[in-house]
C-alpha cells in the first residue's frame, strides 16, 4: 500500500479509508505562492489538469452551452502542512489550450493570465456562500461530509467584459476567516476594506509536558 500511495495511485486519509487516484490525477510536487488579491502564502500542489462538461452554474458566465468541453483545474492550498483551500479554475476550450498545467505549479492563475498571456482584467465580482463538502472536496480538504466550508467565487472577465475565468476556491471554516470593513456608510459610495487569512492552529502542551 505504501509503494503505491509513493506512486500517487491511492490516497490514504486516516479515519476515511483508502481510495483510488481518479485517472487525470496529477501528482506534483507543492509549490508556495501568494494569492495575488487576498495576499497570504500557502503551499499549493496541482492536482488535475482535465476536459470536464460544463457544470450549470458556469455556462452563463463562461458563455457556453451545458456540457460543453470546458478545462478545469484543481489545486489543494497548504498552510503549517496542513490543507487550507481547494482552488477550481474554469476556462473556455481556447483559452484552457493556452495554459500549460506545469504553469500553475509556479504561479497563481491570475498572474499567469495578466503576465504570460498579457489579459487585462475588468471588473471582476466575488460571491461569498457557505455550505458542505462533496466527496472531492471533503477528501482533498482532510474533512468530513459534515463540516461546513467556506465559498469564494470569483468571476473575471477582461476590460472588453469577455468572461475569462471563473475560480472558485473552497476553505475550510476552521482554518480561514474572512475580514470586510465597510467606511464613511453615511455616503452613497463608501470605501471598503477587506482582509483575509488563514487561522493559525493554537497548540498548547499536554498535561505533564
Amino acid at each position: 500500500m505504501s509503494a503505491l500511495e509513493r506512486d500517487g495511485l491511492i490516497s490514504r486519509h486516516r479515519g476515511r479509508g483508502t481510495f483510488v487516484r481518479p485517472a487525470g490525477a496529477l501528482v506534483s510536487a507543492k509549490t508556495r505562492i501568494t494569492h495575488p488579491l487576498l495576499g497570504y502564502e500557502a503551499d499549493v500542489r496541482l492536482v488535475k489538469a482535465e476536459s470536464v462538461p460544463a457544470p450549470a452554474d458556469v455556462v452563463s458566465f463562461l458563455k457556453v452551452a451545458r456540457g460543453e468541453r470546458i478545462k478545469r483545474f484543481v489545486r489543494v492550498e497548504t498552510v503549517d502542512d496542513m490543507p487550507l483551500a481547494v482552488v477550481l479554475n474554469y476556462v473556455t476550450p481556447d483559452l484552457g489550450r493556452r495554459i500549460p498545467a506545469r504553469a500553475l505549479r509556479r504561479h497563481s492563475m491570475l498572474e499567469f493570465l495578466r503576465d504570460r498571456l498579457g489579459i487585462r482584467f475588468g471588473n471582476m465580482r466575488q460571491i461569498v456562500a457557505a455550505r458542505l463538502p462533496d466527496d472531492e472536496l471533503a477528501s482533498l480538504l482532510g474533512i468530513t461530509l459534515t463540516q461546513p466550508i467556506l465559498h469564494l467565487r470569483l468571476l473575471v472577465p477582461d476590460t472588453a467584459d469577455r468572461p475569462i475565468e471563473i475560480s472558485d476556491t473552497f476553505y475550510r471554516a476552521d482554518r480561514y476567516r474572512y475580514e470586510l470593513d465597510a467606511v464613511g456608510l453615511r455616503h452613497a459610495r463608501g470605501e471598503t476594506r477587506r482582509s483575509s487569512a488563514p487561522v493559525r492552529e493554537r497548540r498548547s502542551g499536554a498535561a505533564g509536558s
